[in-house]
């Protein structure tokens, strides 16, 4: 059986944290003192991090791992069907694959072996 899995690693951040204004919970925000006194209620603000805009360019790299078997089983049956030429036919692929696509949308992988 081929086995390659593709695992993906938690996703790039290219935010930073900066201050949510008109929140309902959080430090008072000096500026809505005279809405808070009207009966505003989002009159609050807090750290977080704030979403890159939509169709803003990438900052940092996306981590992709490929886990790749390489068990014995791997080895043992490979002369019966093949499998680990197939398998790493398949981990070439991926690999050339994500070579065009390195530069154009930032993509960093690892190949990890994985035994049994």
């Amino acid at each position: 059986m081929l086995t390659v899995f593709l695992c993906l690693c938690p996703q790039a951040k290219g935010k930073e944290r900066q201050w949510l204004k008109n929140q309902s919970l959080g430090e008072l925000d000096d500026a809505k003192i005279i809405d808070g006194l009207t009966g505003e209620k989002a009159i609050y603000k807090r750290r977080g991090e704030l979403d890159p805009e939509l169709g803003s360019p990438q900052q940092k790299p996306k981590r992709l791992r490929v886990l790749a078997d390489v068990s014995g089983s791997m080895y043992r049956f490979n002369g019966v069907d093949g499998r680990l030429e197939r398998s790493m036919e398949a981990v070439c692929m991926v690999m050339e694959a994500l070579e065009s696509y390195e530069q154009k949308i930032k993509v960093r992988y690892t190949l990890l072996p994985h035994m049994q």
